[in-house]
């Protein structure tokens, strides 16, 4: 009986020493495979494709066709004039931003 109990904490130890020893090599492995891999996305980079994508997606949602919309309203522009309107506030906001 108590040489089960000995037996019983061993395999316990070893099994617990185990899972340790699986999750540092894991971790290791994961650290390897995305480190210097362009293919690997970090999920936490706040400039990735998908999240620039869906940042320009809302931008366009909300912002511009809401000032399109504006400019269409007040009866001054036609669409294609209202679109180069906004198109023009964009660059020289670019150019400002870029300097």
């Amino acid at each position: 009986m108590i040489r089960l109990k000995r037996y019983k904490k061993k395999t316990k130890t070893i099994m617990q020493n185990a899972i340790v020893h699986f999750c540092r090599l894991s971790e290791l492995a994961g650290a390897k495979l995305t480190e210097g891999n362009p293919n690997i996305a970090d999920l936490s980079d706040k400039n990735r494709p998908t999240n620039l994508a869906e940042n320009f997606s809302e931008l366009y949602d909300n912002e511009w066709t809401d000032a399109l919309e504006e400019l269409l309203d007040q009866g001054k522009k036609s669409e294609e004039e209202g679109i180069k309107v906004l198109l023009d506030i964009l660059k020289v906001l670019l150019l400002k931003f870029f300097r």
